[in-house]
């Protein structure tokens, strides 16, 4: 038998591979969802914005001129409701894995260190400029 052989995985180790594989999956699969959702909709109020304030038609109604910006607030608000949500559950699921790690004598994640400030803290803090002018522009919209 040589020295590199490694000693047979009790059912108990076998079931945690399996959910720290699962788990990894997971927290991969919610990373990438946050990020396509955080691309959609910040592509969406980028369109918002483009649409020019103050220009209207003598037959354009209040709504025709309120809902870039109503439309704004509302995306940002769900923007920043995904970012908390699936950054919740791509961590929720990364904690498991390091909790497995931790049982198994494993390093993966325990050794990872992300930097300060977070991605996240950059899109919320991309989301509050979105909804500053956003409201802002609301208020134009409403004085004129």
């Amino acid at each position: 038998m040589s020295s590199n052989a490694q000693p047979p995985l009790l059912p108990n180790q076998d079931v945690l591979l399996v959910e720290y594989q699962k788990a990894q999956d997971s927290a991969e699969h919610h990373d990438r969802l946050l990020w396509v959702v955080v691309g959609l909709l910040v592509s969406a109020i980028a369109a918002l914005f483009a649409i020019p304030p103050g220009h209207r038609q003598p037959h354009d109604s209040l709504w025709m001129r309120l809902y870039p910006p109503v439309l704004g607030i509302l995306l940002t608000f769900l923007l920043s409701y995904f970012v908390y949500s699936f950054a919740s559950f791509r961590r929720q699921k990364y904690e498991r894995c390091k909790t497995i790690e931790r049982i198994l004598g494993m390093e993966q994640h325990l050794k990872l260190k992300s930097p300060q400030p977070g991605q996240r803290h950059v899109v919320y803090g991309l989301s509050f400029l979105f909804l500053l002018v956003s409201i802002l522009r609301l208020c134009w919209e409403l004085c004129i």
